[in-house]
Formats: C-alpha cells, structure tokens, sequence
C-alpha cells in the first residue's frame, strides 16, 4: 500500500511536500542542531521513498558500506550521546522498521515466517541481553560493546530480505547486483596488488607476504574488507559456470570468475583457499549426472591454466612471477602441513585458545557480553583482548551456551534446508546461487575455527543475506525438484 501511494502520487506533488518537509528542517536546525545532524535528516528524507519503493538499495548499501571498499571514514557516524549511530545502521533500521510499518498499515502485508527466523532471534536476543546484563554489572561499558553488538545487529538483514523482497525478479536483482560488486572488489584488489604494498590505497590489510617466518618482499597480500563478497560471490561464479544455463555464458562470465578467484588468490588467505576447495568438492558430489560433466571441465580446465602458468614460469626469467608461484605453493603447502603454520600464526591461536574454558566455566549461560575482554594482556599475542581468531569460541565466550546453541541451530537449519530444497529452485541461474550460498557457509562453519568469519563486520550482513535469499527462493518455489535442466536450460 505504502509502496503503491508513492507510485501513484505525482512527482510534483511529491517534490512539493519533500520541499516544504525539507524548509521547515532547515529553519529548525539552523536554531537548534549542527550542521551534520541536519545532513543526517535531509538524507533519510529522502532515502526513505526510495527504499519503501525499491527496498532491494538499503540491503545493497549495507553491503557496500560494510562488505566493500568503503570502510572507516566513508561509514559517516553521528554522536547520539550514548555512542555513534553510522550510515549502516540507519539503512538496517530503516528496513527493519519498514517491514513494521507495513506490517500493520498494509491489510495484504502479512510477515513472511521461516524456520529461521526463531534461532536467529533468539541468538540475537541473548547476545543483547548479555551485553546489557554486564553494563549493569559493570562488567563492561556501553562503548567497548558496540562493535560487536553493531556485527551481530547486521545478521537482522535476513529479515529485509525474506520481507521485502518478494519476487524473484528481486532477488534474482540483488543477487546479480552483489556479482556485480564483488568483481569491482576484485578487479581493485588485483589492482593492488601489482601496484605493491608501497603504494596502500585500500582499507584492510595490505602488506608483504609473510609464510614460516619468510616475507616475499613485493609480493602483496590484500585483504580489504570486501574480502568476504569477493568469496562469497567467487563460489557463485564456480556454480554459475557449472549448473547455470549455458546459453547465458558469455566470454565475460569466464573472465569474471578467473577475476575473482585471482583476487581469492592474492588474498592469501588459507582459510579461504580451503572453503574454496571444500566447495568445490561438495558441488561434485552433489550435482547430477547431466551436471557433473560441466563441473568436472571446469576444473580440468582450471588445472590445464595451473600446469601452463608453472611452465611458463619454469622457462621464465621473469623473478616476480617466479618468486609469486613460489609464495602461493609455499602458502598452500601449509595447509596440507598444518604444523608448520608457523609461530605468528598457530602459537597466538593455541595461547588464545586456552583462556576459553575458564571463561566459560565462569560464566557458562550468557557469557562475557559482546565487547567483553575475555584474556590479559600479554605481549607475545597482541593488546586486541576481546580478539580471538576462533569464530565459535568467541561466540561461545561471550553468548555463552545459550547464545551458541541458538547460533548452531540456526546455522544448522540454513545447511539442512539448502541442501535439502535448492534443487525446488526452477530457474538454473538462481540455483546456482542458492547452491553456492549453501556451499560458501559450509566451509564458514569450518574456516571460522581459524578465521573469526562470524563475528566480523564485512561477513555478518553477507551471511545474513545468504540466509534470507535460500528462504525467499524456498518459499517461491515450492515444488518437486528438479531432476532435468529448466526450460531454456542446455
């Protein structure tokens, strides 16, 4: 109703009430606020028409201001006493409260209910309320536990999703739209890297090479914050070649999943290698007969392009190539050898690691809060004291057991539901989504031993989207699976 108001009302109309609306927060905040909360005001003005309209631009923002390459400084924040309210936030609760609104003005707007969305309350509910539980005891104060109160607020997204965005044209828009971002990232991401660490122009980590105590000087490692879409999307392009519909591969859908793996590579993050490999492995096993065939090239054909690129390095005098071959075999080979991770990396895990059970024996139900210190200082691992690199210990530590259990059981739910249903999806190229979403946060649940996937604020909103698209897909497609390419399909 609130949607089809807007469309029907003339855009001059509109124009005129968005002036007045605008002149009498000019005159009042020249009198009474500063100049960027008045910024602040105009912008949501005019933000929410166009979201009530194409709700499909406040998730898209959430994720560009999170999950890309604007980070920091481009996340502009306003004071509100108790803390900073940035762009991100306002979006989410723009949509959250949209969904509200519409809910109770709206007599066909009836909320879309999935099996989600109890676990993934409850998580969310618990982990807030541990974190008031200990401001009130003093045990934590309310601006250490905004960080990561904002990472687990942004796994609410799932409901802007399963909520407003009920076509499949839309999500089919948002899904191609987050393709879309994600070669951006990557094609910037491999941009760096051959210019160097010398010449930093993104946000992240951007540095030399460094692998068993050895650094490989020009040799750079890029880690931005759009790392996540880059892997997220990087085994969506993999499914889209091997399960999508042939006759939508062009040229640029080879070249575009070639960008992104390299920009996968140049990552030099092991975690992601092996969520890579894991799903790649899965996807075979799963896919049909008729499907297997075109997996099953793919990474022949990928293995054809490795072999080439060694002998050509082989025979090379070219010493950067040479010496990034030899970092990227040195780095992979230390995931067939975990042992030899080397000191910097497996020791600061294992001292880590060991302040876990007494937190949670200390306290076992609700945990430390979000934002708690849950280790000393100590100068061999660091001053981040409310850091640990293992994803279910942090949240186990600071949602306690309650909160955890909440977190498995949704995670748990999501892996069963997708990879029981996403063959009820008719249509090849969202398919191949839903697969690769499934896929993507099955090698989550294990990278996240290392890697604190979970509790980062570049993967949380990514995640939350992965859930609410598999149940929007399910909830359009309710049929019998499919067990012959879709119509159209070759």
């Amino acid at each position: 109703m609130i949607a089809q108001f807007l469309e029907q009302v003339p855009s001059k109309y509109y124009l005129g009430f968005l002036s007045v609306i605008v002149g009498l927060i000019l005159g009042i905040s020249i009198v009474y606020t500063s100049p960027l909360i008045l910024v602040a005001a105009l912008f949501i003005i005019i933000l929410i028409p166009l979201i009530i309209k194409s709700p499909i631009i406040a998730i898209l923002g959430i994720v560009i201001l999170n999950s890309t390459i604007l980070y920091g400084n481009a996340n502009i924040g306003i004071s509100i006493g108790i803390g900073h309210i940035y762009l991100n936030d306002i979006l989410l609760l723009l949509t959250l409260i949209l969904i509200l609104l519409r809910a109770f003005v709206e007599p066909k707007f009836n909320l879309i209910h999935t099996p989600l969305d109890l676990p993934l309350l409850l998580f969310v509910g618990i982990a807030f309320f541990s974190t008031i539980l200990a401001i009130s005891r003093s045990l934590l104060t309310l601006k250490d536990s905004l960080g990561e109160v904002r990472v687990v607020a942004n796994y609410l997204v799932f409901f802007a999703v399963t909520n407003l965005l009920r076509e499949e044209k839309q999500l089919r828009s948002l899904a191609n739209s987050l393709l879309v971002l994600a070669t951006f990232v990557a094609g910037v991401m491999v941009i760096q890297f051959f210019i160097g660490s010398q010449l930093s122009f993104l946000p992240g980590r951007v540095e030399n090479l460094t692998t068993q105590d050895t650094t490989y000087v020009g040799i750079t490692r890029v880690l931005p914050p759009g790392q996540a879409l880059v892997m997220v999307l990087g085994i969506s392009t993999i499914a889209l070649l091997a399960l999508g519909s042939q006759r939508k591969q062009t040229v640029w859908t080879f070249l575009q999943c070639g960008l992104i793996i390299l920009a996968i590579i140049v990552s030099f993050n092991r975690s992601f290698w092996a969520m890579t490999v894991i799903a790649v492995l899965v996807m075979a096993y799963l896919v049909r007969n008729r499907e297997l065939p075109r997996l099953f090239a793919l990474s022949l054909l990928g293995v054809v392009i490795v072999a080439l690129v060694i002998f050509l390095v082989q025979t090379s005098s070219n010493t950067f190539i040479t010496e990034f071959l030899n970092a990227t075999l040195s780095r992979f080979g230390t995931l067939l050898t975990p042992t030899e991770l080397g000191d910097n990396s497996l020791q600061w895990r294992i001292v880590e690691n060991q302040y876990v059970l007494p937190q949670v024996i200390a306290h076992p139900f609700l945990g430390l809060g979000l934002g708690a210190n849950y280790r000393p200082h100590n100068p061999n691992i660091g001053d981040l004291l409310a850091y640990i690199h293992n994803g279910h210990f942090w949240i186990l530590m600071k949602t306690g057991i309650l909160g955890y259990l909440c977190f498995a059981w949704v995670s748990i739910a999501f892996l069963v539901r997708s990879f029981k249903n996403w063959r009820l999806i008719l249509d090849p190229q969202m398919r191949a989504y839903s697969l690769s979403f499934a896929l993507t946060y099955l090698g989550v649940l294990f990278g996240a031993i290392v890697n604190p996937m979970f509790m980062q604020a570049y993967w949380s909103p990514l995640i939350g989207i992965m859930f609410g698209f598999n149940e929007a897909m399910f909830r359009l497609n309710p049929g019998k699976p499919v067990d012959l390419p879709a119509p159209g399909e070759v």
